[in-house]
């Protein structure tokens, strides 16, 4: 369990140490920062309950995917029960959620 301020950043696309690179570059504070690399929803679900965050990061959520869903991750089925899900899990839990997707120039969700 973590304290009130933790930030749970969840990356599906960047490892940690290019996450850390940035942070380093930017000057951020990165105590209460944790970094979870994963694409899986329900142990992203899991880890949610597990670490107790303040506010959780998602970058990006076209890489977030269910096996209970049949598509691809990125395809617009998968994006639209992941965010729902998302939303639910870190409303239940009264957590803030950022969520960050990619649109392409042409205003097209990109695919991973």
């Amino acid at each position: 369990m973590q304290t009130e301020e933790t930030v749970l950043y969840i990356s599906g696309e960047e490892s940690a140490e290019q996450i850390k690179i940035r942070a380093d570059r930017l000057k951020i504070e990165k105590n209460n920062i944790l970094f979870f690399g994963e694409t899986d929803i329900d142990i992203i679900e899991a880890e949610i309950e597990k670490r107790k965050p303040k506010l959780v990061i998602i970058d990006s959520i076209q890489t977030i995917y269910s096996d209970q869903i049949d598509s691809l991750p990125g395809s617009t089925s998968q994006l639209r029960e992941i965010t729902a899900r998302v939303m639910r899990i870190c409303k239940d839990k009264a957590v803030t959620t950022i969520i960050i997707g990619h649109v392409t120039k042409d205003r097209k969700y990109c695919r991973t």
